[in-house]
């Protein structure tokens, strides 16, 4: 399954905008841009520097305009990482003309500004630059006013691109966006954290000491050293790997309850929605976050209990198969059991009558009849004395 990817994001800088341009015409190249492969890089639309796509948006803003106005929107779009791998190159042709189409059936083709195709990192996507007029006017609002309106574009962005087995991304997904520039610092933090811990780990290791007899074996002494520096490494990465099991099982369980959530109150998010008010709207998910808990709490004890009793189920058909074999009432273990299923399950009306049988007793085994003379009795006598 392959998603649609679209990220928009208002400019209300024109410091900020010329920084994201320079990403964009990559006069200031991010981090995880390959330089080896620039030259795959395609302008769509728009100027070659950031200083004249510049000059191309004061053309278009008026010259009177609000403060905070947002000057610029800029598009990320793009598809799963798998998509890109495996899509011919007509695809992706009609990926770009569908995604840029998009946009100017949005907000018209003269008000975009820039558009790039990046092909120089790992995933290829479009950057797209547009000036928010709307007649003659600086207004974002009308285009990405509110949640349920930039929900609706991810829908029918999706949809632009479905023919080419892309689908929309989950709804109300709680992932969040992160930057480029703190996706590294984070990076960064874990890897000097790691290298802090496996520093103090090997500090704790006891290496051994360097003998005169190490001197014929220096191979040996090696895979000592090696031996005793990662023990401690080895419970380093049982520890961490410990961890990552706990946070994918929590992980799990927050996607189950956020699954179980949709389905037992979906109907219920337009009515959130619409609320005005933060406070209320909070108000009121906190209220059915708790009904939710409730609910939640009550089919786990009904799910215990089913399996409390299926348990209570095989230990009891366990032990009566015992006491059918025992009773020689089944001829192999296999059968003990089947028949045992039958009387728990109440498949066979004599099952009282069957348990309270007792079993058979053991016959004794008769002893062997031997072939030729009888072996003479024990004509030994107490008043037995040597000699005589």
């Amino acid at each position: 399954m392959h998603f649609a990817v679209m990220r928009a994001e208002k400019i209300r800088n024109t410091g900020v905008l010329v920084t994201r341009l320079k990403h964009a015409t990559r006069e200031l190249p991010p981090e995880n841009a390959k330089p080896e492969l620039r030259h795959l890089n395609r302008t769509l639309a728009g100027q070659e520097t950031a200083s004249a796509v510049l000059g191309d948006f004061r053309k278009l803003w008026p010259a009177k305009r609000r403060k905070d106005a947002v000057l610029c929107v800029e598009y990320v779009m793009s598809a799963s990482h798998e998509w890109w791998e495996q899509a011919t190159g007509q695809q992706k042709t009609d990926f770009v003309h569908k995604s840029v189409a998009w946009l100017e059936t949005k907000y018209g083709a003269e008000n975009i500004v820039y558009a790039g195709l990046h092909r120089d990192e790992a995933t290829p996507h479009l950057t797209v630059f547009v000036a928010p007029l709307l007649d003659g006017r600086l207004n974002a609002s009308q285009y990405i006013g509110n949640r349920s309106q930039m929900a609706a574009d991810q829908s029918t962005y999706a949809e632009s691109l479905k023919h080419l087995g892309i689908e929309r991304g989950i709804e109300r997904s709680q992932a969040e966006h992160v930057t480029p520039s703190a996706f590294y610092a984070r990076l960064k933090r874990a890897e000097q954290t790691a290298r802090r811990s496996v520093d103090a780990y090997l500090q704790q290791a006891e290496l051994p000491e360097h003998r005169l007899r190490d001197l014929t074996s220096p191979a040996g002494f090696v895979k000592k050293v090696a031996k005793a520096a990662a023990d401690p490494l080895m419970k380093l990465l049982k520890a961490q790997q410990l961890k990552i099991e706990q946070l994918e099982q929590k992980v799990a369980d927050r996607e189950a309850t956020l699954d179980e959530y949709r389905r037992l109150y979906g109907a219920f998010f337009s009515i959130v929605d619409a609320i005005p008010s933060p406070a209320a709207k909070k108000r009121v998910l906190e209220a059915m976050t708790a009904t939710v808990g409730v609910e939640l709490t009550r089919e786990q004890r009904e799910y215990e209990a089913k399996e409390e009793a299926k348990m209570r189920l095989e230990q009891q058909v366990e032990y009566v198969a015992a006491r059918l074999e025992e009773a020689g009432k089944a001829s192999s273990p296999l059968r003990a059991r089947f028949l045992a299923e039958a009387m728990m399950t109440g498949d066979d009306p004599d099952f009282d009558k069957w348990l309270a049988t007792p079993p058979a007793p053991a016959q004794a085994e008769e002893a062997p009849q031997q072939s030729g003379p009888r072996a003479p009795a024990n004509t030994a006598r107490n008043d037995y004395e040597p000699g005589r």
